[in-house]
């Protein structure tokens, strides 16, 4: 019984070293990125992105050390950007899966680009006259918005939830995207969907929708409603 319990702890602590020496390899310090003078974000890879509104700008990076030397972190143009520079990557870092985090204080934003397998999201509201946001790939955004025009346009598998206000918004969506934004209220709206696609919208006042595909809109409220449908797609009033 004694042999078995000596083996037991034995096992439990090469298991627990083993563990250490991996939290070490992948570990992750977060550094300041000196940044100003941006309005707009554009963020590619795998990046974790959480934006708040401030009356500075800032940015804190969190990455692993085996894609530190490969980090883009700069404004451009106006243009903050965000990513890595992967051309000279080993097969094995190409298998390899970034964790990297980004957290970015804004004073303001008028565009958001984000491509690859991004997640971002708001803490504050994001407040502006106008905002584009524009995802691909497999990206996500959950965002709460404050802004009189609204243009968004997403393709591939990417998933996006809204809330807040938006005086006018005009959506286009294709592939297998998702645009959720009953929590995001509109006077009015332009809505163009195909593929797999689907959206759901809250407008008050004119609504324009096309849907092609597979895809489905579904709208909350009473607007005057333009429609136009082909294939299997529909479009339906949800209570």
């Amino acid at each position: 019984m004694k042999k078995i319990k000596m083996n037991s702890l034995r096992t439990a602590m090469i298991a627990l070293a083993f563990l250490m020496i991996a939290s070490l390899s992948f570990a992750q310090n977060r550094e300041s990125v000196n940044v100003s003078n941006f309005t707009e974000l554009s963020v590619s890879n795998a990046f974790v992105v959480e934006i708040s509104v401030g009356n500075t700008e800032a940015l804190e990076i969190e990455i692993e050390d085996e894609f530190r030397e490969y980090l883009i972190a700069e404004v451009r143009n106006g243009t903050l950007v965000i990513g890595l520079d992967n051309k000279n990557w080993s097969r094995k870092q190409r298998r390899m899966n970034s964790s990297a985090k980004a957290f970015l204080t804004v004073k303001s934003l008028e565009r958001i680009e984000v491509s690859g397998a991004v997640s971002v999201r708001t803490r504050d509201i994001l407040k502006s006259d106008k905002l584009r946001v524009g995802l691909s790939g497999a990206s996500v955004a959950r965002l709460e918005i404050e802004t009189n025009d609204l243009n968004l346009q997403a393709s591939g598998a990417c998933v996006v939830n809204l809330e807040g206000e938006a005086k006018n918004q005009n959506i286009k969506m294709s592939g297998s995207s998702i645009y959720r934004a009953f929590d995001l209220q509109s006077e009015t709206g332009v809505v163009r969907v195909n593929g797999a696609s689907n959206a759901s919208i809250s407008v008050s006042e004119d609504l324009d929708v096309r849907a092609s595909g597979a895809s489905s809109i579904y709208y909350k409220g009473d607007p005057k409603l333009k429609m136009d449908t082909s294939g299997a797609s529909s479009v339906k009033r949800s209570r």
